[in-house]
């Protein structure tokens, strides 16, 4: 899975004053469970399933300072290379005696909208699963993130 325009764009606001801000070095970008980003430099990591890897952009300042389009360019070179690593998330259905996933890998917004439009109705399991409860589930990590009863 790719990051969207808008999720670039967000990592490049974040990441070139960090970037003006050092000589040379790694700033690692973070994608947080509620699609937020966080940086960390060097060897720094986040130690908890809360934060998700997505890449690491080398800084060597040279004489001119870094644009946000000098960032979207690494990124989108990144993703070229296969260098970005976007968590995915998938919708799981649970009840007193079974479970079932819709088998997604998709975006965590994709997943709550998916639930927000469908609860309530008699779509997919939904139907299956009242009274049960339903849940967005990081594929990387398993942790739920969202979680509400069948309507």
């Amino acid at each position: 899975m790719q990051l969207t325009e808008s999720q670039k764009s967000q990592i490049a606001q974040i990441v070139t004053p960090k970037a003006n801000a050092i000589e040379n070095g790694m700033i690692k970008v973070w994608m947080t469970t509620d699609g937020q980003f966080k940086l960390t430099e060097g060897s720094m990591n986040f130690r908890d399933e809360d934060h998700h890897f997505i890449t690491m952009i080398n800084i060597q300042n040279e004489e001119h300072p870094y644009e946000e389009d000098d960032i979207l360019d690494i990124i989108d070179h990144q993703e070229e290379m296969n260098q970005v690593n976007v968590p995915t998330y998938d919708v799981v259905f649970n009840d007193f005696t079974s479970s079932n996933s819709k088998g997604f890998q998709e975006s965590l917004e994709y997943c709550r909208d998916y639930v927000e439009a469908n609860n309530g109705t008699n779509d997919s399991y939904f139907a299956d699963y009242k009274g049960g409860t339903v849940a967005v589930v990081c594929n990387d990590n398993g942790k739920r993130i969202f979680e509400e009863k069948v309507k």
